[in-house]
C-alpha cells in the first residue's frame, strides 16, 4: 500500500496543502511546532476516521475556520486504488448548515460511517506519545490492540461496539439488583451477550498477539544486535482457560460471571472480560513499565510498531504504510539504521524530523518536504 498524494484545507494549521509522494521514503523536515505532525496525522484520519492525537475532531479544524477537508489518493497492489476524504465541520456550523459534523467518502461515494472505510488502508504510526504504550495504564494497551485488529479484521470493531452495549446494559442491571429493583435471573440475556462477543474479543486479540509477540521478539533482537530479549504477553483471565475456541471462551466467561456474580453486584460493575485484558511486556523477564529504562521502553515501543505493520503485511497481502513521528532523534546511529533496515524496504517510510541525519540521508533516494509555519514545499 502507498499513499501518492495528500491534500489538505483548513486543516490545523494549514490553510492550504498538497503534498505527492513519488518515492518509496519521504522525509518532512521542520523545527517544532511548524506542521509535521499534522501531516501524519491526516493520512491517519483518513485511513483511520480518527485522529491518533486527539478525540475531539473539532481540533483539526483551522482556527477561525468552519470546515476542514482532507483528501488522499492510495495505490493497493490487491485491490487497486483508492481515494479517501474526511469533511469535518464544527459543531455550530453544521448545526446551522444542516449537514453532519464528519463526512465520510470512498472513492467520491459517501459512506455512512467509519466500517466503510477502516480496512481500506493499513498504515503503523510511531509517535513520542507511544511511550505510553509501556508506561500507562492498560486501557492504552488495548486501544492499541483495538486499532490494530481493527485495520486488519473489521468485524472486530463491530464486536467491540455490541461487547461495550452489553457492557453498559449489564453493569445497570447490577445497579438495579444492588438496589433492590430487580433479580440476578435478569442478568442472564445480558451474561449471554457479555459472553458471546467478549469470546470473539478475545479470539482475536489472542491470535493477533501470538503473531505480534513472534514478530516483536525478532524485531527487538534485530534492534539490539541480540543484547537483550523483549517478552511480549497476552494478560487475559479467560485466554488460556478457553481453550482458544469460542465456544470454550464463552463457557470459560459465563462460569467466571457466575462465580463473581456477588462480588460484582456489591461493586455494581462486571469484572470479567476483555475489558480488563492487558498485554505485559518484559525485557530480560524484568516489567519494563516498573524496571525499563527509557531508551529500554523506546525500543520495545518500536519493535511492536515494526511488528504490527509485519502481521498487517502477512495478514493482508499488502505492505502498510509506516509513518515514523520524530522516532529516530533520540536513536544512537547504529539503532537508527536497525529501525529503518526492519521497516522494510518495500515500506513506504513517511519521517519526520527536525533535522536531516546521516541516517535518513542513507535511507535510499527520500524526497524531502520542509515545513515552515503550516507552509509545505519540496526541499
Amino acid at each position: 500500500m502507498q499513499i501518492t498524494r495528500l491534500k489538505l484545507r483548513e486543516f490545523r494549521v494549514y490553510r492550504e496543502a498538497e503534498l505527492a509522494f513519488t518515492a518509496q521514503t519521504t522525509v518532512i523536515v521542520g523545527d517544532n511546532a511548524q506542521g509535521k505532525t499534522s501531516l501524519l496525522e491526516a493520512v491517519c484520519l483518513l485511513v483511520r476516521t480518527k485522529s491518533h492525537r486527539t478525540n475531539r475532531d473539532e481540533e483539526l479544524v483551522r482556527w477561525g475556520s468552519d470546515q476542514a477537508t482532507c483528501e488522499g489518493d492510495f495505490e493497493r497492489s490487491v485491490r487497486g486504488p483508492v481515494s479517501l476524504r474526511v469533511v469535518l465541520t464544527s459543531p455550530e456550523a453544521a448545526q446551522f448548515l444542516g449537514t453532519p459534523v464528519k463526512q465520510l467518502a470512498v472513492n467520491n461515494q459517501l459512506v455512512s460511517g467509519p466500517r466503510e472505510v477502516i480496512g481500506q488502508i493499513s498504515a503503523v504510526i510511531f509517535s513520542p506519545d507511544d511511550l505510553a504504550l509501556v508506561k500507562g495504564d492498560p486501557a492504552g494497551r488495548r486501544r492499541f490492540l483495538n486499532v490494530a485488529i481493527g485495520q486488519i479484521q473489521p468485524v472486530h470493531l463491530a464486536d467491540m461496539q455490541q461487547y461495550r452495549r452489553a457492557l453498559q446494559q449489564r453493569g445497570q442491571v447490577l445497579a438495579m439488583i444492588a438496589e433492590g429493583k430487580a433479580t440476578p435471573a435478569q442478568l442472564g440475556a445480558w451474561d449471554q451477550q457479555v459472553a458471546r462477543y467478549g469470546a470473539e474479543i478475545v479470539l482475536a486479540r489472542g491470535e493477533y498477539l501470538t503473531d505480534l509477540a513472534q514478530a516483536a521478539e525478532q524485531i527487538h533482537h534485530a534492534l539490539t544486535d541480540g543484547a537483550e530479549a523483549l517478552r511480549v504477553r497476552y494478560r487475559s483471565s479467560v485466554w488460556d482457560e478457553g481453550g482458544r475456541q469460542p465456544t470454550a471462551l464463552q463457557g470459560a466467561i459465563l462460569a467466571r460471571l457466575e462465580a463473581r456474580r456477588p462480588q460484582e453486584i456489591t461493586l455494581r460493575r462486571t469484572l470479567t472480560g476483555p475489558h480488563r485484558d492487558d498485554i505485559a511486556l518484559e525485557v530480560g523477564g524484568r516489567e519494563l513499565r516498573k524496571y525499563g529504562s527509557q531508551g529500554q521502553q523506546r525500543t520495545a515501543v518500536l519493535a511492536l510498531r515494526l511488528g504490527e505493520a509485519q502481521v498487517a503485511r502477512t495478514r493482508l497481502n499488502e505492505t502498510p504504510l509506516v509513518l515514523l513521528d520524530d522516532c529516530l532523534s533520540e536513536l544512537d546511529e547504529n539503532r537508527a539504521r536497525r529501525v529503518l533496515e526492519q521497516a522494510g524496504a518495500d515500506t513506504q517510510l513517511i519521517i519526520t524530523t527536525t533535522h536531516l541525519s546521516e541516517t535518513l540521508s542513507r535511507a535510499g533516494a527520500a524526497e524531502v518536504y520542509r515545513v515552515t509555519a503550516g507552509e509545505v514545499a519540496p526541499a
